[in-house]
């Protein structure tokens, strides 16, 4: 957002809530009063450091410009005042990534401030408020894919519950009212305002698909004993409507159950040309890119629908073993016949003699990577081990081609004021399939939270 913007919606929020602390129907009701009076800061300290080793076949020069090490340093300060809420972000991150022919790699340093939640509520009846600011919101239950993800940064790593506080909200003004059993929303979302803040590098949760949106939202949510179930309908002001649904149920103690659908015509995710236009075979000279990427959105406008679902179970043991089980499915990205092209596109870029062109080359094709594409399956554990410690594994695999990615999470906190946690990740699969070919080919991790 830029600091123009960012400053007259400060004032905006301001003044309404100057506006809602003096009315009348709040003074009469003690317990309001006392919440808008009171005033809470609270938040945590980050650090992390990550290493990255490279995949040696296919972007062994990187040219995918994977960051072979990182460090970040943050502060994350969430604020509430009465009817407004705010998370403040400040952070300084180091990116070493090696280029072609540099061998004394340069760091990058990038410092930021950021709003990343804001938000003012103002209650129009008991049942009724008013909700203005910049809020991520889901409308569904997936952990390793959001098929409703309107407005959320897409999930892209093994950072489900955002311990890192990256997250940015989307601009937003919403009307929601709720009673017994049902809840309604109906939202406008511009996130237009400072999209150009949104890069994009390699292993952030955050890779922008769903940026720079003007989009209407509705929303339906119905509760019936153990089973809630909702739908969902967006109307992009450039696109076409798309409906959805999402249910949740919860038979017993042990046991829940989740899932999701949504479809709409066109495809705004990001596909090499070649792959388009199905050109995988007598590849030459104008099949080789070096000003320009060929990876750009050439199905948006297409009036074919694209679905995408998701289907997943939750189980806890009585010795505290949490295991969640997730099949998904997202038809934007490549069919198995176009996986196959992009597979023979990346082997006539592995020929090339030059070692600069068929960097670049390779290092175009791998950008298809980051739209996820056919059927997958994760599994997730959560096992409490001794000393406030817990180990996570997690897998996903793609049932098309076998590939996938192994990871190793170890969180431990100390006095309920330090957390410390150490990840790490493999990816396997042949040199051409949909994980295998991944820039990183495994990484490690380690974080530290203190929080206040």
């Amino acid at each position: 957002m830029r600091w123009s913007h960012l400053c007259c919606f400060a004032i905006l929020c301001l003044q309404f809530t100057a506006i809602a602390s003096t009315q009348d129907d709040f003074a009469q009701q003690s317990e309001a009063v006392d919440a808008v009076e009171a005033t809470s800061i609270s938040g945590f300290l980050y650090a992390t450091t990550t290493t990255r080793q490279l995949e040696k076949v296919l972007n062994n020069a990187n040219g995918a410009k994977v960051p072979t090490l990182s460090s970040e340093m943050a502060g994350i300060i969430e604020l509430r005042r009465g009817l407004l809420w705010g998370r403040f972000r400040f952070s300084e991150e180091r990116l070493r990534i090696p280029q072609i022919g540099i061998v004394d790699t340069p760091w990058a340093q990038t410092n930021r401030a950021d709003i990343t939640q804001l938000s003012l509520r103002l209650p129009l009846s008991d049942q009724t408020v008013f909700t203005a600011g910049r809020l991520n919101i889901n409308f569904d239950d997936g952990q390793s894919f959001h098929v409703l993800d309107f407005l959320e940064d897409a999930v892209r790593s093994t950072d489900f519950e955002d311990r890192a506080g990256r997250y940015r909200g989307f601009p937003l003004l919403m009307i929601s009212h709720s009673d017994s059993g049902a809840a309604y929303r109906l939202l406008y979302s511009d996130d237009t305002i400072g999209q150009s803040n949104y890069t994009y590098t390699y292993g952030d949760p955050n890779p922008g698909f769903n940026r720079g949106l003007k989009q209407w939202i509705a929303s339906a949510r119905w509760s019936i004993d153990q089973l809630t179930g909702t739908l969902v309908l967006q109307q992009p002001l450039h696109g076409n409507t798309g409906i959805g649904a999402s249910f949740s149920y919860v038979p017993s103690a042990s046991w829940s159950f989740h899932g999701s659908i949504f479809g709409a015509r066109g495809n705004p995710i990001s596909m090499h040309k070649n792959v388009f236009l199905g050109q995988g075979n007598n590849l030459g000279p104008n099949d080789v890119y070096l000003s320009n990427s060929p990876v750009q959105a050439w199905r948006i406008d297409d009036q074919k629908i694209y679905l995408r679902g998701l289907i997943g179970a939750t189980y806890t043991s009585e010795s505290g073993v949490t295991s969640v089980f997730e099949l998904w499915r997202d038809e934007r990205g490549m069919t198995a016949a176009e996986q196959t092209t992009w597979g023979d596109l990346l082997r006539f870029h592995n020929t090339l003699s030059n070692p600069t062109v068929r960097s670049v080359n390779l290092a175009y094709d791998l950008q298809s990577l980051r739209a996820m594409h056919g059927t997958q399956a994760f599994l997730r554990m959560s096992v409490p081990i001794a000393d406030n410690a817990s180990f996570q594994p997690s897998l996903l695999v793609s049932t098309r081609d076998g590939s996938g990615t192994a990871n190793f999470r170890w969180i431990r906190k100390f006095v309920d004021k330090w957390e410390l946690g150490i990840e790490t990740w493999h990816r396997f699969g042949g040199a051409y399939t949909q994980y295998g070919s991944a820039p990183d080919k495994s990484g490690l991790q380690a974080s530290i939270r203190a929080f206040f």
